[in-house]
């Protein structure tokens, strides 16, 4: 399920909006310190994949989403071109493999170093 939360909001105008809900001043009473993304940290949340469609279901913020299903032939491919460039050593084409079934992993996090038996 995937709540309809409404138009993004930049962190920095929430920190201000509640500094002023508790009778503050922003950078009066309460400094804000802006420290950057952190490992894992992203700038926009990303809750569905991109091949994935949202469903009415009849509760007021609330949709439901539909996954787009691969079929076998489509599995099986992937895991025998994995399965051969795995045979070769040949990580780009398994990286590449890899980055093709699964659209939404982060590209940069399927290959860091070669792997060894």
């Amino acid at each position: 399920y995937v709540l309809n939360m409404g138009q993004p909001i930049r962190i920095m105008e929430l920190a201000e909006r509640m500094i002023r809900l508790a009778g503050h001043e922003p950078g009066d009473h309460i400094k804000i310190e802006i420290t950057g993304l952190r490992p894992g940290e992203r700038l926009r949340e990303i809750v569905l994949g991109e091949d994935e469609t949202t469903v009415d279901i009849g509760i007021p913020g609330v949709l439901s989403a539909r996954p787009a299903f691969r079929t076998v032939d489509e599995v099986r491919g992937w895991m025998t071109a994995l399965a051969e460039a795995a045979d070769r050593e040949d990580w780009p084409t398994a990286a590449s493999v890899l980055a093709s079934a699964l659209p939404d992993y982060p590209a940069g996090s399927v290959v860091k170093a070669p792997l060894r038996a």
